[in-house]
Formats: structure tokens, C-alpha cells, sequence
């Protein structure tokens, strides 16, 4: 297994129970930043309401066949089966999360519409335009190399396919100093990221792939609360954290978990990273 993707595993291994029990719903089964707004005040709504933003954008319908890239505990795939209709296959590195998501879906009788399995976006194994709608939820920004995973979106999605994820993007303007990716680096290494990169530069790499009418929009103050309540928590949580990682009772890597998300608060609050939405289709 390549070493990001090792990394990427070992960081949602180590972190399974932090997510279930301060951050995860049995609703949602979201491992994601929540949308509030006007319809989402709380945190469980702005879960949800973030799927609800991405059906609306991406316009699904119950005829689509989706494929869920990098789909956690398959919480966007059974709420698309369950709220659209539509047949859904989800793929993550993590075996557990893969397995955990299935025992769902067949709770809630959904067998039928939603499948999840263990691949890697890099390296599909599905045939050519098995897709009309690419959907990736917070999922890239683990990527090594987004263009690999962009041309293979391409390969998997029919003609007229679209393409709809959100992620969390480098600063555009003014471009991040030395400095400040130095600043960014050890909240992406604890949370299994790599570099984060700006959205005109996505842009750039969908269309070299052969996406077409690509559009970002930042919803970095509709994120932003969640950012905010997982700093909050994170405060609270990271004395008991290193006086249990002192006595050998708490996972390095959860610990800097806790770290990582406060750094990751305190750049957003200063303006080093954003949040967006991107789409794009295929001719």
C-alpha cells in the first residue's frame, strides 16, 4: 500500500472512537465539516444539510448512478438512496469504515441501492462511464496527486457526467508564504493530508482532465461554526489527552489529532485555508 494511503487508514483507525463519540450521529454517519445556515443551526442539521447543499448543486436525481468517492461510514450514500432514490457505490481506504457502512445499509434495507467497498480513488476498479455523478465529500484533500484522481473520474463517468466535491483549499490571494505552509504543515501531517492547494488549481486540473463549466464556490462561513465547535472540544479535551498519552492510555496519533484540528482552527480564523464546493461536468 502506498504510504499515504497507509497513512490515511492508520489516521481513521486511530481516530474511529474519537469521531463516534464527539462528532459522528447514527444519522448522518458524517465524518465531515457541517453546512449552517438558515435551514441548519446545530451540529447534527449542518451535517445533514451539507448533502443536502451538494444534491442541490449537482443536481441528482433518482435515475443517477453515483459513485461515492472516498465515502467514509457511508453516511452520503445512504442519505442519497434513502433521500433521492439513486444506486450509490462508496469507496474507502479504511476496511473498518467499509465494513461498518454495510451493516448499516443493510439495517436500513438499502442492500439494493448501496454498495460499499474498499478501493482507492487513484486506481478505480470499475469500467469506463459506469457514472453519471462523481461525488466527493471532504475527501480529497487526502490525495498525493489530485490529477490522478481527476483522470480517473474522467475514465468512470459517462458523456454529459458531472463531477460535485468539496474541500478545504490553500489560500488563493495573496499566495501562503514559506512561512505560513510551514505554519499549515503539522495540522495536515496529524490529520493525514498533504499540502493543500488553491481552487483556481483544481480548475486547472479538472479541465486538463476534460471537465468543463467548472465552478468554485466558497462556503468558508457556512464551515466555519463547525470548525469552531471542533476547536472548542478539542480545548477541552487535550489535557485529559496528554495526561492519559504521559501514562501510556492514549494513541500518539490521537493526540495529535486533538492538536492538529486546533491548529487547523486557529488558520482558518486567520484566513490560511478555505472551504468550497466545486463542480464540473463532462462535454
Amino acid at each position: 500500500m502506498p504510504a499515504q494511503a497507509a497513512a490515511v487508514v492508520a489516521y481513521y483507525e486511530a481516530t474511529r472512537r474519537d469521531f463516534r463519540w464527539l462528532w459522528t450521529g447514527r444519522q448522518d454517519m458524517a465524518v465531515h465539516f457541517g453546512h449552517y445556515d438558515d435551514r441548519a443551526r446545530g451540529h447534527r442539521r449542518a451535517l445533514l444539510r451539507m448533502n443536502e447543499v451538494l444534491a442541490e448543486l449537482s443536481g441528482v436525481q433518482a435515475q443517477d448512478t453515483v459513485l461515492d468517492a472516498g465515502c467514509g461510514l457511508g453516511g452520503s450514500a445512504t442519505w442519497l438512496a434513502r433521500q433521492i432514490g439513486c444506486q450509490v457505490t462508496g469507496i474507502t481506504l479504511v476496511p473498518f469504515q467499509a465494513a461498518e457502512g454495510m451493516r448499516r445499509v443493510h439495517r436500513l434495507g438499502l442492500g439494493a441501492k448501496v454498495g460499499l467497498m474498499r478501493a482507492d480513488y487513484a486506481h478505480l476498479p470499475f469500467a469506463d462511464a459506469s457514472f453519471s455523478l462523481y461525488w466527493a465529500l471532504e475527501s480529497l484533500v487526502h490525495a498525493p496527486d489530485r490529477a490522478t484522481v481527476f483522470a480517473e473520474a474522467r475514465r468512470v463517468l459517462r458523456p454529459g457526467g458531472r463531477l460535485i466535491l468539496t474541500d478545504c483549499f490553500a489560500r488563493q490571494s495573496p499566495v501562503l508564504s514559506s512561512r505560513e505552509r510551514d505554519e499549515l504543515r503539522p495540522g495536515l501531517e496529524a490529520w493525514a493530508m498533504p499540502a493543500l492547494i488553491p481552487p483556481h488549481e483544481y480548475g486547472s486540473l479538472l479541465s486538463r482532465a476534460g471537465f468543463v463549466d467548472v465552478e468554485h464556490r466558497d462556503i468558508t462561513q457556512a464551515i466555519r461554526p463547525s470548525v469552531r465547535r471542533l476547536a472548542r472540544l478539542c480545548h477541552l479535551a487535550l489535557p485529559g489527552a496528554r495526561l492519559l498519552h504521559r501514562l501510556g492510555l492514549f494513541d500518539s496519533r490521537r493526540l495529535q489529532n486533538i492538536t492538529g484540528a486546533l491548529i487547523q482552527g486557529q488558520a482558518l480564523e486567520r484566513g490560511l485555508w478555505t472551504y468550497g464546493i466545486i463542480s464540473a461536468r463532462l462535454p
